[in-house]
């Protein structure tokens, strides 16, 4: 009897522990976690993402879509905001892939990149099936446009483009807690204000302007996703280098209507590769300027000879002014550059301007002098042409 009421006793504990381990009810935390080890926010790092707002979880009743199907056209959109009580966080992202085209005649400049927006709406948010934390349902090109058309959105633009921007894809992500993140490939020509006093030896700055066309900043602000801020190692820029790249986020006013905007600046510096001119211009203009001083080595009486060397050197110093002004814009200032050809052509007038005195020297019968004042002139162009490249370096670098 004892053995039997024994075996019961085991037989019931055993049905105890048999139940406990295979209920769900009773499965431990551990289990759990790692049955949705593969349904985590991928946003969660993200100011913007819902799980992180204040609004992500509270919005008034009255501001609700109403019926929203994810799946289906007949969404019902709205612009309210979704934080009626304040400003909506948007994080930003930006890589560029490629940088062409700096022009300084148009001053324009052409990109190409990504841009990655990721903000909160809690009446997007929808039902999961099987049991899932979280999901995600993906529109492509046209779809999220339209959806984009429905609902509101950060309705981002770039300030300083030319013409709209060419959108060449599109995706909207949608997470079913109301998450919401747009990508869009793009390319743009923008708009630049070059300071060109000292070209060839000029920097730039290059600047990207990001800012919504709809939504004052106390109704959107900008935050920066700094993991999706860069610059493709693949490219390199015709005739420039790229020195440094600076992003910030600050807030300007609109001139129109005096109301303040978030502003997402992308701030990029480039220096001028100048080898092509310094070997295809500078140099060789220096040195035509030395050898033009040999006439003050021949005989003042052959003056054709003479002005035939000032007059070669002049005319090639109006050719490279021809090829620098297709170049660059028409601005009201000078140029280093400028500053240099101006420089130049002065001593090769001076030069043509001695010849044709030494000349006219000799034909009153003053060899004397006139050899005289060669042998000065030897020395003094000289001095003159290196203490004036000196002074203008000077002048447009300290």
């Amino acid at each position: 009897m004892k053995r039997i009421k024994s075996l019961l006793i085991k037989s019931s504990f055993f049905t105890l522990f048999l139940f406990v381990s295979l209920n769900p009810a009773f499965a431990s935390s551990d289990n759990e976690g790692s049955n949705n080890s593969g349904e985590h926010d991928p946003t969660e790092h993200l100011e913007a993402s819902c799980s992180n707002v204040s609004y992500g979880k509270s919005v008034k009743e009255e501001f609700l879509y109403t019926n929203t199907k994810i799946n289906s056209t007949d969404i019902l959109g709205s612009v309210v905001s979704p934080n009626p009580a304040g400003p909506v966080i948007a994080d930003l992202g930006l890589h560029i892939v490629e940088l062409t085209k700096v022009d300084e005649v148009t001053n324009t400049f052409n990109i190409e990149g990504f841009m990655d927006l990721v903000w909160c709406d809690p009446r997007m948010a929808y039902e999961v099936e099987n049991g899932e934390e979280l999901s995600e349902r993906i529109l492509l090109k046209d779809k999220a446009q339209a959806l984009l058309n429905e609902i509101w959105w950060p309705a981002v633009t770039i300030a300083n483009q030319v013409n709209a921007r060419n959108i060449e894809n599109q995706e909207l992500v949608l997470l079913s807690d109301g998450t919401i993140e747009y990508k869009e490939k793009f390319s743009a020509e923008l708009e630049a204000h070059y300071d060109l006093k000292e070209f060839p030896f000029d920097r730039q700055k290059l600047e990207i302007e990001i800012e919504s066309f709809a939504w004052h900043d106390d109704e959107l602000i900008f935050k920066m996703n700094e993991e999706k801020i860069g610059f493709s190692n693949d490219f390199e820029i015709a005739e420039w280098h790229i020195e440094n790249v600076e992003s910030k986020i600050e807030s300007v006013k609109d001139l129109q209507d005096r109301a303040t905007f978030s502003e997402f600046l992308m701030e990029i510096e480039v220096v001028r590769k100048y080898d092509y001119y310094l070997w295809k211009i500078i140099i060789p203009l220096i040195l035509l300027v030395i050898i033009s001083w040999s006439v003050f080595l021949m005989i003042g009486e052959k003056l054709a000879d003479r002005l035939r060397f000032s007059m070669i050197g002049i005319l090639t110093i109006v050719s490279f002014q021809f090829i620098i002004s297709d170049i660059l814009p028409r601005v009201s200032y000078f140029t280093l550059m400028d500053s240099f050809l101006s420089i130049s052509f002065f001593i090769m007038l001076l030069t043509m301007l001695e010849s044709v005195y030494v000349n006219n020297l000799d034909l009153v019968e003053e060899s004397a002098q006139a050899k005289k004042l060669d042998m000065v002139s030897r020395i003094a162009f000289p001095v003159l042409y290196f203490v004036s490249l000196i002074a203008l370096t000077l002048i447009f670098f300290l």
